[in-house]
């Protein structure tokens, strides 16, 4: 049962409107979301979907490096966090 949770949406406009330029069905994908919870033992959880997946299925060169590096920054955002 999920008692405490925060459901953060990530993701900067204009990488969103050049995704939706290339690929207009990027627009399910975007933003990227994370859920941070508590379980039930009360320990801190975080989901997201990696981006190189999200973003990857559409099969488009342009996406995908970008993809790569905003999955690079959200570990590293995540990794600095948990410090």
């Amino acid at each position: 049962m999920l008692e405490l949770g925060l459901k953060i949406l990530w993701g900067a406009s204009r990488q969103t409107t050049r995704f939706l330029k290339w690929q207009s069905t990027s627009a399910t994908t975007t933003p990227l979301r994370v859920l941070l919870y508590a379980n039930e033992e009360r320990k801190m959880c975080l989901e997201y979907d990696k981006p190189s997946s999200l973003f990857g299925q559409f099969g488009n060169e342009r996406i995908t490096p970008i993809a790569a590096l905003l999955e690079r920054k959200l570990e590293a955002l995540i990794t600095a966090a948990i410090r």
